[in-house]
């Protein structure tokens, strides 16, 4: 028995910064929760605008270290928000456009 398929509601979880910034690295688990956080089977996805900000600021500032840190443009940030997580807001009816708008 799964209590997440035998609920009446799925259950909220927040997406942190952490998987926002692993989903911007590599496609891997982290891109998958974005991924299934489109479709409101399993659960209802929480993204804070602070989170947002956090975000933005890493990815802007570099995320990893050493040799292995990379620093994300403008562009490429603003890429990432529309094909991850703009589907999900559409879905649940918020906007990241308060955080688009501070990138411009």
């Amino acid at each position: 028995m799964n209590l997440i398929y035998d609920a009446p509601h799925p259950p909220k979880v927040f997406i942190d910064t952490t998987v926002l910034c692993g989903a911007l690295r590599v496609d891997g688990v982290n891109r998958k929760i974005l991924k299934a956080a489109r479709f409101p089977h399993l659960f209802r996805p929480v993204v804070s605008r602070v989170c947002l900000f956090e975000f933005v600021r890493n990815a802007s500032q570099g995320i990893g270290k050493g040799e292995k840190r990379v620093v994300y443009n403008q562009q490429e940030i603003e890429a990432f928000l529309n094909e991850f997580l703009d589907p999900i807001f559409q879905y649940y009816g918020s906007s990241p456009q308060v955080v688009l708008d501070h990138l411009r």
